[in-house]
């Protein structure tokens, strides 16, 4: 039988801060069946001193973490980039008339995406066998409304099922790591509780 082809798992920001909480080290560049995690150095820059990631979780500073996120920096090529450059306006243009449109029909506060996360929605969209792991529901809903075909798009929780399956992660584990989400206040996704009561069987643990 042939093997496997690899899907690649762009993992935004939001996804790999909360993976690192855990005591699981390393984790984007772990070996696992069927996917690999990478993330982009745009993203990566968002952790370095004087962010505001940086500064609220000053740990993402240690040298081992910054080295794994130096070695999980997906390698693109200039052609890549350059294609990138060419549709970068047409992609935050279109992702802010769909995010404006839906902000005013629910009365919403306005919201955006940054530019990190034009990037990652482009590459997710552009690159072949990819998805996108975020919790940030604007680039979640440009992710499934803007681009045709959808691009899948999984969230933490998800990707903390695909390690568990992988046997990186018990499940005492994962309940940990959901409580210090909790303890460390993570603005976490609407419907997580619902989502992890599905991907587990349980509910999720509380900071009691």
């Amino acid at each position: 039988m042939p093997e496997e082809e690899e899907k690649l798992i762009i993992v935004d920001t939001n996804c790999f801060v909360r993976l690192f909480l855990s005591d699981l080290q390393p984790i984007l560049m772990r070996p696992l069946p069927g996917y690999r995690l990478r993330t982009l150095e745009v993203l990566v820059k968002e952790t370095r001193p004087r962010t505001r990631l940086g500064d609220k979780h000053a740990w993402l500073n240690q040298k081992e973490i910054q080295d794994e996120l130096k070695q999980a920096t997906l390698e693109l090529s200039q052609e890549d980039r350059d294609e990138y450059q060419a549709w970068e306006a047409h992609y935050a243009a279109s992702a802010k008339v769909l995010i404006d449109t839906y902000c005013r029909e629910k009365g919403l506060e306005p919201r955006s995406l940054s530019k990190p996360d034009v990037q990652a929605l482009f590459y997710a969209g552009y690159l072949p066998d990819a998805l996108l792991a975020t919790d940030e529901w604007p680039l979640r809903m440009a992710a499934e409304r803007l681009i045709e075909p959808a691009i899948e798009v999984w969230s933490t929780l998800d990707l903390v099922k695909l390690l568990e399956n992988a046997g990186l992660f018990t499940a005492d584990a994962r309940r940990t790591l959901v409580k210090r989400w909790l303890q460390e206040d993570e603005w976490l996704p609407w419907g997580w509780r619902a989502q992890h009561e599905q991907l587990f069987g349980e509910n999720p643990p509380t900071v009691q």
